[in-house]
């Protein structure tokens, strides 16, 4: 009787284990499902995601986007938060914020790397302040970036790191630079939270 009792204890521990992993295998399914399925918001996101790359159709490499740009002009910045890309792309002006944000995200979107990487800087010649901005991206293994200059947009490789970049930036502009702030593509409020000091 006691033997009959163990087995049928040792079968309700099995039947429980068993049931408790199929349990936990079906939640682990049901959300992977749903966080790949994409809510209202990110449908949304998509399809205008999709109708600003129409906008600009054919043009899929930093090269091409660097004459695309080269068509618009620029404006002074005013507070650093970009402007809707249609209307970025339907006034071909925009501020130094504007550039920034629709190149990073344009990279992003065929499969380069990129970031923003603002910097406020001093210079060297009279002291005065500002603020720029640059989108950093990789170009199969080389580090560029695409940055703002007399004759109008142009890409450069930076080295390795970002204070290889800064260096470089520090060297073009006849600048110091004291802190910066990155920016995932996508972002369109350059205002950070907190700033990095250089080391």
């Amino acid at each position: 009787m006691k033997r009959v009792k163990k087995n049928i204890n040792s079968k309700c521990r099995v039947f429980v284990i068993i049931s408790a992993l199929i349990f936990a295998l079906l939640v682990v399914f049901w959300l992977s499902i749903s966080l790949q399925r994409p809510n209202d918001f990110e449908k949304e996101k998509m399809e205008k995601d999709t109708k600003e790359y129409k906008d600009v159709s054919g043009i899929g490499t930093p090269e091409e986007l660097l004459s695309y740009l080269n068509q618009f002009s620029v404006e002074s910045e005013i507070n650093w938060v970009s402007k809707d890309f249609d209307e970025f792309i339907e006034d071909k002006k925009g501020s130094m914020a504007d550039f920034a944000a629709f190149s990073a995200f344009f990279l992003q979107k065929n499969s380069y790397e990129a970031v923003i990487l603002r910097y406020n800087f001093k210079k060297i010649a009279d002291d005065k302040t500002g603020s720029y901005a640059v989108v950093v991206f990789r170009d199969k293994d080389t580090p560029k970036y695409i940055f703002h200059a007399e004759t109008g947009f142009e890409m450069s490789h930076h080295g390795r790191s970002f204070e290889d970049l800064l260096l470089k930036e520090e060297q073009r502009k006849g600048i110091r630079i004291d802190d910066f702030a990155i920016f995932d593509a996508g972002t369109l409020n350059l205002n950070p939270d907190s700033w990095i000091k250089r080391g």
